[in-house]
């Protein structure tokens, strides 16, 4: 996946479908990011893609 794709993939509707919205990086990246955490993506050349996302563990009160 170029950067250029990789980058749009988590800022857009993005979707290589002929019909579809392609939201969902990007309604994910906004939860996540909305419970302080951060999603990436690793590219794998030849094998595929890879989403990992991480959330912070909640402190005890």
């Amino acid at each position: 996946m170029p950067k250029g794709t990789l980058d749009a993939v988590l800022e857009s509707n993005l979707s290589s479908k002929a019909f579809g919205g392609g939201l969902g990086l990007l309604i994910a990246r906004n939860i996540i990011e909305a419970h302080k955490g951060a999603i990436e993506l690793e590219v794998k050349k030849g094998i595929g893609n890879t989403v990992n996302f991480f959330i912070p563990m909640s402190q005890p009160v």
